[in-house]
C-alpha cells in the first residue's frame, strides 16, 4: 500500500495509476498490492496550488510505502512557492517631454512581473506640479511620495493627472521617478524628466495612402502635437469623399467639413474612414487638408493627396 499525505495547500486534479486508489481529504491511498510483482512503478498525481499561499512558503509532500509484513519506507519532497511572474520585474514611467505652464500633465507608471505582494512607489516633482486625480487611488500618499500595494501581479499601471504651475520659468526640469518591488526583494526603477516650455510648436500631419482604388474605403489619419486646451481641428475633404466613421466622433459634419473640438492634449490622432462617391473618376487627384488651433493662439495646417485608380 502506498499512502501519499498531500499538503493542505493543494487540490487534487487527477490521479494516474493502474492500481485502485482512494482519496480521503488530503490522503491518497494506492493499493499497489494488486499489481504484478516487479522492481518498481509509477503513480502520478496532478495538483493545483492555492493562490492564497504566499511566496516563500515551503510546501512538503510525504509518501509512505508499506508491504504485507508492515515494513515501510517513507520519502518526501519539498518546493518553495515563487511569485507567479513571466519574466524579470520591470517598469516604465512616462509623461510629456515638454510641459507647458498652466496646462495638464499626466504621469503613467507601468509595471510587469511584479509578483504577489508588490509595492509601486511614485515620486512626483518636488515643486511645480499639482496632482488632481489618482487612478487607481493610492494605498498611501505623503507629500510627493505615492505608494500602491498589492496591485495586479502580471502587469498593470497607475495614472496620475495634474497640472503644471503657471509661474514656472522656461527650462525648469520636472524630475520624477517610479519603482516597483516584489516580496523577494527584486526592484525595478524608472524615471522621467519633463522640461517646461511656454510655447510649444503646434503641428499636424495627415497620413493617407498614395493610391485609392475605386469601390473601396480608405483611412486618413490626422496626427497632432503641442496642443493645449480649447483646441479645434477642422478637416476639409474633397467633394467626392464622404465620412463612413470617425474615431473620435466629430462635433460637426457639414458637407465636406469635419470639425473636432476639445481633443486630448498635448498630442493625439483622429482616424477617418472615407468612402468615394460613384462620380469620382480614375486618375483624379484628391487633396485632404487639416487646420488646428488652440487657446494659445497657435495654428498648424497640413495636407495630403491621393490618386484614384481603377
Amino acid at each position: 500500500m502506498l499512502q501519499d499525505e498531500l499538503p493542505d495547500s493543494v487540490e487534487v486534479i487527477r490521479v494516474s495509476t493502474s492500481a485502485p486508489y482512494t482519496l480521503s481529504g488530503q490522503v491518497l491511498t494506492i493499493f499497489v498490492g494488486t499489481l504484478a510483482k516487479g522492481p518498481g512503478g509509477l503513480a502520478t498525481v496532478d495538483v493545483r496550488l492555492s493562490t492564497a499561499v504566499p511566496s516563500g512558503t515551503v510546501v512538503t509532500n510525504t509518501a509512505t510505502l508499506t508491504d504485507n509484513r508492515d515494513v515501510s519506507v517513507t520519502a518526501s519532497d519539498a518546493f518553495v512557492v515563487r511569485p507567479a511572474t513571466a519574466g524579470k520585474i520591470n517598469c516604465a514611467f512616462r509623461a510629456q517631454v515638454y510641459a507647458r505652464p498652466g496646462s495638464p500633465l499626466r504621469y503613467v507608471a507601468r509595471y510587469k512581473n511584479a509578483g504577489t505582494n508588490n509595492v509601486l512607489t511614485i515620486s512626483l516633482p518636488s515643486e511645480g506640479f499639482r496632482p488632481v486625480e489618482f487612478v487607481p487611488p493610492p494605498t498611501e500618499a505623503a507629500g510627493t511620495l505615492v505608494e500602491y500595494r498589492e496591485l495586479a501581479r502580471t502587469a498593470g499601471l497607475a495614472r496620475i493627472d495634474g497640472s503644471v504651475d503657471s509661474s514656472l520659468p522656461d527650462g525648469t526640469v520636472l524630475y520624477s521617478w517610479a519603482s516597483v518591488a516584489s516580496e523577494l526583494g527584486d526592484v525595478a526603477v524608472c524615471e522621467h524628466r519633463s522640461v517646461v516650455r511656454r510655447i510649444e510648436r503646434l503641428t499636424t500631419f495627415i497620413k493617407l495612402p498614395s493610391k485609392w482604388r475605386r469601390g473601396t474605403t480608405s483611412v486618413a489619419v490626422v496626427r497632432y502635437s503641442g496642443a493645449t486646451e480649447g483646441n479645434e481641428l477642422v478637416v476639409n475633404l474633397p467633394a467626392f469623399v464622404e465620412v463612413v466613421s470617425s474615431i473620435p466622433s466629430p462635433v460637426e459634419v457639414a458637407g465636406s467639413v469635419v470639425r473636432f473640438q476639445a481633443l486630448p492634449t498635448p498630442a493625439g490622432l483622429v482616424k477617418l474612414r472615407l468612402r468615394l462617391r460613384p462620380e469620382a473618376g480614375p486618375g483624379t487627384t484628391l487633396t485632404i487638408s487639416a487646420v488646428m488651433t488652440d487657446a494659445s493662439g497657435l495654428t498648424a495646417s497640413s495636407l495630403a493627396t491621393t490618386t484614384l485608380v481603377p
